[in-house]
């Protein structure tokens, strides 16, 4: 859900601004550049979410693990009237935040537009405003000049210095030291960091630590001029005066300025005192011990709970066994289905009286199964919950029905048919209907599937060592079904080839070859079929 992802995402920028807090003040210690301490910590406020979880998001707190309940033999369930088994296919019940979801993406996207057509608006209002500059040579250094509107460099790309008409009539002092002070900005392309910055603040505008990070690097920018610029003119008390000159006289004029001279009055104050402030003793060990503290927040991160990562694309969503043969009678069938729809009318009762489903079928007291038909909750939670219903008679045979909002990871699907139905509607396989071509599809179209992206890894293992791998384990952060075997027929640099065979499809496999073509050929088990690189074939199943 949207809203917890966004507050994991809020919780991890905040231990990134901390660590990146703790890192300029080391910096400062050890008289070194601090803007890209800040430019680190904006890049992992925006990327360290998705490293964390992957980029997949189906958080933890929601997935309960699966548990066998005991039968509760008691009372059997009493009428209930037809409106409420109505009601239970009509409603969805969610997680009370999943309602905003809908909102909250609307208003993401409406502030990012927002703030998109801000800088814009900023470049095309910049753009204008130049038209009415008279260009000029100061100091050897090529810059525009403006009636009230300076000093400052304007234009991220093609950055520019702008100077205010009042600035040609100082001392020439000064004005060596501010065509210095913002050639030095041009020179380290300042602009191109804020403008990364801006891109930042475009994708995550809900993000208020972002905000933060953002005025931070400004500051860090400014800062770091200044030591440039007294490595040049080390004359602390001349630049300091005219650092309050131009705080005095500066203005930005109509349009957005880059990396200006002049700052408010905070950030002034904090310019001067770094430039007047007096290097600690022993500042390089306590800059270190800093930089050693600032792991800390990272470690904290580690230990926030990170949404879990599912594989649907590589994933076979069968266990590895062949198919039953539909030797399950009619009559099992229809008695699973039932005790189906008693659990739900069951649970409907429970949710009206205490406001959430039961965690097991023991609490509801009205509830009962005939002998030999078990109720297991594979997944449930407050809201929403996933039951399978088995007969020790007809062991061939299971039935699934799910109510409310289910995570990816827990998809109701029967155990070898792979059946699944409409919530509160129950979905059974071994109902004498033969399903082993629809079974062997689902089987052929994993396989594809996990072909194609063994494929893809193989390609990128290549590019990075020279070789392709010969064994699908040492591909990293890739998980296979354990019930599907690869077999390595060729890999060296040139070229590789793969067989898979499932467990469930004896004598039958798919093909894949990759690089250049392989000396020998390629084919299937059963109808011997080969196909092009990176393109797998298979039997059919």
């Amino acid at each position: 859900m949207i809203a917890e992802w966004m507050a994991y995402w809020l919780t991890l920028s905040a231990l990134v601004a901390v660590a990146a807090l703790l890192g300029d003040r080391a910096c400062r210690m050890a008289r070194r550049p601090l803007r890209w301490v800040w430019m680190i910590g904006l890049t992992l406020c925006v990327t360290a979410p998705f490293a964390a979880g992957g980029g997949r998001w189906a958080w933890h707190a929601l997935i309960a693990p699966a548990r066998t309940l005991p039968v509760h033999h008691a009372a059997p369930v009493p009428r209930v009237p037809v409106a409420t088994i109505v009601r239970i296919k009509a409603q969805r019940l969610e997680s009370p935040l999943a309602a905003l979801d809908p909102w909250l993406v609307a208003a993401w996207v409406l502030a990012s537009l927002a703030m998109a057509a801000k800088l814009v608006d900023a470049s095309r209002r910049m753009t204008r405003a130049q038209r009415d500059w008279t260009s000029a040579t100061v100091e050897a250094c090529p810059l525009l000049v403006a009636p009230d509107t300076g000093p400052a460099v304007a234009g991220w790309l093609r950055p520019r210095i702008v100077l205010p008409a009042w600035a040609l009539h100082a001392s020439r002092g000064d004005l060596e030291l501010i065509v210095l002070h913002e050639s030095e900005h041009v020179r380290a392309r300042d602009p191109r960091l804020l403008l990364y910055a801006a891109a930042m603040v475009v994708l995550l505008p809900w993000n208020v630590v972002l905000w933060w990070l953002v005025h931070r690097l400004r500051r860090a920018i400014e800062l770091d001029c200044d030591a440039r610029v007294l490595r040049h003119a080390p004359d602390v008390a001349a630049y300091g005066a005219l650092l309050i000159e131009v705080g005095r006289r500066a203005t930005t004029g109509p349009a957005v300025m880059l990396a200006p001279l002049s700052a408010g009055h905070t950030l002034l104050e904090q310019r001067i005192h770094m430039m007047t402030n007096r290097p600690m003793r022993n500042s390089l060990l306590a800059a270190l011990a800093l930089c050693a503290l600032s792991a800390a927040p990272a470690a904290a991160g580690t230990l926030l709970p990170q949404p879990a990562v599912t594989h649907p694309a590589i994933h076979a969503p069968w266990m590895a066994r062949t198919p039953g043969g539909d030797s399950a009678s009619l009559a099992a069938v229809l008695a699973m289905k039932t005790a189906l729809r008693k659990l739900i009318v069951a649970q409907e009762q429970y949710f009206a009286d205490h406001g959430q489903y039961a965690p097991d079928v023991a609490r509801m007291t009205q509830y009962a199964t005939s002998a030999g038909l078990h109720i297991r909750f594979t997944w449930s939670s407050g809201y929403a919950y996933v039951a399978t219903a088995t007969d020790d008679g007809s062991p061939g045979a299971t039935c699934v029905v799910y109510i409310g909002w289910i995570p990816a990871s827990a998809w109701p699907a029967t155990r070898v048919e792979h059946q699944t139905g409409d919530e509160g509607a129950p979905a059974c396989e071994g109902d004498g209907k033969s399903a082993h071509a629809r079974w062997g599809a689902y089987a052929r179209a994993s396989i594809v599937s996990q072909l194609a992206r063994l494929a893809a890894v193989q390609e990128k293992a290549h590019a990075a060592l020279g070789v392709y791998p010969d064994d699908a384990g040492q591909i990293w952060a890739n998980r296979f079904d354990p019930a599907l075997h690869f077999t390595y027929l060729q890999a060296d640099s040139a070229s590789w080839a793969v067989r898979a065979a499932y467990d469930g499809e004896p004598g039958k496999s798919c093909v894949v070859w990759g690089g250049a073509a392989p000396a020998s050929r390629v084919a299937t088990d059963a109808a011997h079929r080969t196909g092009g690189s990176d393109t797998p074939v298979c039997d059919d199943f």
